[in-house]
């Protein structure tokens, strides 16, 4: 009987879990034999959630917005179980308030029409768009299909490519900037061109069901972490959390890993990175021009005294308020999550003024105040990568230059934002690689 493969994972987020049920799922006639890998004591990464002391509830540590093209993480989620505990609102139909104004209108994608049109008949019967804003949606979705700002894009910001395509400030206010924000975690003069392309196209051009959104019922731990350990620790595989990987080599075939505090080399038959961001000792395997910048997100939750939204997910314009979740809260009548991409200003700021600032224009907006029984501020600094026209060009293939060894970071190339679909896909990605070339 051979020796069991031994496959190291070094990060237990969304893309090693993934990789790891991948594996452990396979019908081989190897046997394996999994490790995962994670510096932090509480594994899931930036995907988990926690119960908050004061109030007994359980929040996630950001709002992350899942939709029905996020075919890996259902597949994912089908895989340890939780699938039902997903939610599907369908169709996607969001408000979109101002500061002073109000409610301005609102954006609805039939799931019931075929592509594309399903999207044509939302952005006609919109009324949160003018008649001149919905021609140059539309001419801008037609150039979208037939890909034609592709190739002379592929480097360009979306500012320029918004330029090009000749498209009024109000519309991308109103439409572009938030789609960019709520996916690429990026400014429109930063975001990468070709990035929000592919994901208008993932979205809204391949299936009707595609634009729906998927609302979890339980914590992101709940529904995509702890099960996934269980699972994996039931086939007999191990977790090692507040385990760092100092150091990394491979010679013929073998993978050695130094953990600290532990002396000497552990050796494996295969490694699978799915550490983000990128440990510094990676760059042994995957060749990186430049490491990109941070762009942070900062998630504010507000426990309020009455009800002030209704709808599961609701827009803002023209405001450092950007989106907000109503949740269900054990401890006030409504707990409202409140969520700012590039956050590169708010970051900085203190917790008071970050809840003043939101709170106003929550309030200013929706038109109906409440009081605030509590507030947390969670600030992800380093939320992700800024999808850089130069970050998206320059991302690592999951294939490194070992044949034994890949790349499952969310970062990873798979010509999508770094998203929990993004992380899921480059897991799965990655073992399915392994597994080949087993």
């Amino acid at each position: 009987m051979s020796a069991p493969f031994r496959i190291a994972i070094v990060g237990s987020g969304v893309s090693g879990l993934s990789a790891g049920i991948e594996l452990a799922l396979m019908k081989t006639t190897r046997q394996l034999d999994i490790t995962l890998f994670d510096e932090r004591t509480t594994p899931g990464g930036r995907t988990r959630s926690f119960v908050e002391k004061n109030t007994g509830d359980v929040i996630d540590n950001g709002q992350h917005l899942m939709m029905g093209c996020y075919t890996s993480t259902l597949r994912y989620t089908s895989q340890i179980g939780t699938s039902t505990k997903l939610s599907l609102l369908s169709p996607l139909q969001i408000p979109f308030y101002q500061k002073n104004i109000g409610t301005i209108g609102s954006l609805q994608v039939s799931s019931k029409l075929p592509v594309p049109a399903n999207l044509l008949f939302g952005i006609l019967s919109s009324d949160l768009l003018a008649n001149y804003e919905k021609l140059a949606a539309l001419r801008f979705g037609a150039s979208v299909m037939l890909f034609s700002y592709d190739k002379p894009f592929a480097n360009k910001t979306c500012k320029e490519l918004f330029s090009a395509m000749h498209q009024p400030e109000t519309l991308i206010k109103k439409l572009w900037e938030p789609i960019i924000l709520a996916t690429l975690n990026a400014s429109i003069e930063q975001a990468s061109a070709q990035l929000f392309l592919n994901t208008l196209r993932t979205v809204f051009l391949m299936n009707r069901t595609f634009s729906s959104i998927l609302l979890p019922t339980v914590g992101l731990s709940d529904l995509l972490v702890n099960p996934a350990i269980s699972l994996l620790q039931t086939l007999g595989h191990k977790i090692h959390t507040g385990k760092q990987i100092v150091a990394a080599h491979e010679q013929s075939g073998v993978v050695y890993l130094s953990v600290e505090g532990v002396s000497g080399y552990d050796t494996f038959d295969a490694l699978i990175i799915a550490a983000s961001p990128m440990p510094q000792w990676a760059a042994e395997f995957i060749s990186q021009s430049s490491i990109p910048a941070f762009s942070p997100i900062v998630n504010v939750y507000l426990w309020l005294d009455k009800k002030i939204v209704h709808h599961p997910i609701n827009g803002f314009i023209d405001t450092d308020l950007q989106w907000c979740f109503p949740k269900t809260s054990k401890h006030s009548t409504q707990l409202i999550a409140c969520t700012i991409s590039a956050a590169n200003e708010m970051a900085e700021q203190e917790p008071s003024q970050i809840v003043k600032t939101i709170s106003d224009d929550l309030f200013g907006s929706v038109g109906s105040s409440a009081t605030i029984n509590h507030s947390v501020i969670l600030k992800e600094k380093r939320a992700t990568y800024l999808m850089s026209p130069d970050s998206q060009q320059d991302r690592p293939p999951i294939q490194t230059r070992f044949h034994n060894i890949q790349c499952a970071s969310d970062f990873a190339q798979n010509a999508l934002p770094m998203t929990i679909e993004g992380a899921i896909r480059n897991g799965q990605r990655a073992a399915r690689n392994l597994f080949n070339d087993l």
